[in-house]
């Protein structure tokens, strides 16, 4: 074999049983695993191919130069470089690649490069395989989302909205009975009449225990409008030492369903981007539609904050939603409503508005902890945006200083 030395090489098969060595003419790449090869080397003008390498895949020694990756690919040596490469030994057994490189290889004007095929043009051919397979063409690679993981991150959704609920039906019973005991001893002392024409008994008017659970949802989230509030010793004492374990207890339920949904969320508006690009390609007339990480558009469109815009107009929505579905619970005008969504979800609770219809207060409360979820899933994509920003601004200052170091160092 004649390398691109000049360096004339003959295989030698070497018997450890015994000490007789054969000198043949066989190909550099013996079949017989169980026999190594030496390379003697005859003539050379290149010293490094007088060192030679073990190959564990093939069990054999080869040249120094036999691993560089200007070193000429041919179909003798494409099993074991490709095994090497490609990580597994089943992978292109038919070899099509070899020979979709040799057809790129005739295409090319200049007969050296077509004469000339490098093991560095497989390995850039198997990146680009790799790259096309796992993030063009299947985007469940690229964006991370698939049904399951969404099915998982709903169910887990759904648990923690019902814990939620739970927990407010559950906390609302000892202020239900504390307060409206005392309305009730109230209406006995002013000679209100407890029971209707039926024989029923008259609901109480204010700590009923709907409002009870109204009362316990505005106070735990932290909301606090001011329209109900406890007005005996033994109410302002469970919601003092309650109330702060309501307001943790609640915090912490509104986190874990931030944290759990915020990347089914980014999976969701990676796929929105994904196919916004696709989409203005189709409009520029491109035909492939695969996608390209180093486009400018690809950039813009995958960047967080892009991203976190997607999510504040989803947010909005459903703000303008809920605004006008109080207004025709309350009454309010659309501006009044608005207002109302906006200060209510971000627990200011100014009191200027507030539910007072029952219809009113029963929507508030899941209007309340959906809303708030979303919240805690903003608060998740905010930061991850202000820690890229200031990542980004870590590395300028670092290389600005480092610029600054080296002109007062010279």
């Amino acid at each position: 074999m004649t390398t691109d030395n000049n360096t004339t090489l003959t295989a030698t098969t070497v018997d450890h049983n015994n000490n007789n060595n054969s000198q043949t003419n066989s190909p550099l790449l013996s079949e017989d695993k169980s026999a190594p090869i030496e390379l003697k080397t005859v003539s050379s003008s290149n010293k490094e191919d007088l060192t030679l390498q073990q190959c564990v895949i093939s069990d054999q020694e080869f040249p120094t130069s036999h691993f560089q990756q200007n070193h000429t690919l041919t179909l003798e040596n494409y099993d074991w470089i490709k095994t090497v490469l490609g990580g597994d030994d089943k992978f292109d057994p038919d070899h099509k690649m070899f020979e979709t490189l040799l057809l790129e290889k005739e295409n090319i004007k200049s007969e050296h490069a077509k004469n000339s095929l490098k093991i560095s043009d497989f390995a850039f051919a198997l990146v680009k395989n790799r790259y096309d397979k796992y993030f063009n063409e299947d985007t469940k690679y690229a964006t991370c989302c698939n049904i399951k993981e969404l099915l998982k991150h709903s169910i887990v959704l759904v648990i923690m909205t019902v814990v939620v609920i739970v927990f407010l039906l559950v906390s609302a019973i000892p202020i239900w009975a504390i307060e409206g005991g005392n309305e009730l001893r109230q209406m006995r002392e002013n000679n209100i009449t407890l029971t209707n024409e039926n024989g029923t008994i008259t609901q109480l008017e204010k700590w009923n225990y709907g409002n009870s659970v109204y009362y316990c949802l505005v106070t735990f989230t932290t909301i606090g409008y001011g329209d109900f509030y406890a007005t005996t010793t033994g109410g302002r004492v469970y919601i003092g030492f309650f109330g702060l374990a309501g307001i943790a207890i609640m915090g912490s339920l509104l986190v874990i369903i931030g944290k759990t949904t915020t990347g089914t969320v980014k999976s969701i508006l990676m796929s929105i981007s994904i196919g916004m690009y696709k989409a203005v390609n189709f409009c520029r007339g491109r035909r492939d539609l695969k996608l390209r990480h180093s486009d400018r558009l690809y950039k813009f469109l995958s960047h967080p904050l892009t991203q976190f815009s997607y999510y504040t107009f989803f947010w909005l929505s459903y703000v303008f939603v809920c605004a006008a579905i109080f207004l025709a619970i309350e009454g309010w005008s659309y501006g009044d409503s608005c207002w109302y969504c906006f200060v209510t979800l971000g627990t200011i609770g100014y009191g200027d508005f507030y539910p007072k219809t029952r219809g009113g207060k029963v929507f508030f409360m899941f209007f309340a902890i959906i809303g708030l979820g979303f919240e805690a899933i903003m608060i998740g994509l905010i930061s991850e945006v202000v820690m890229e920003c200031l990542d980004k601004l870590k590395k300028k200052v670092r290389e600005w200083w480092i610029k600054l170091f080296k002109k007062r160092k010279h």
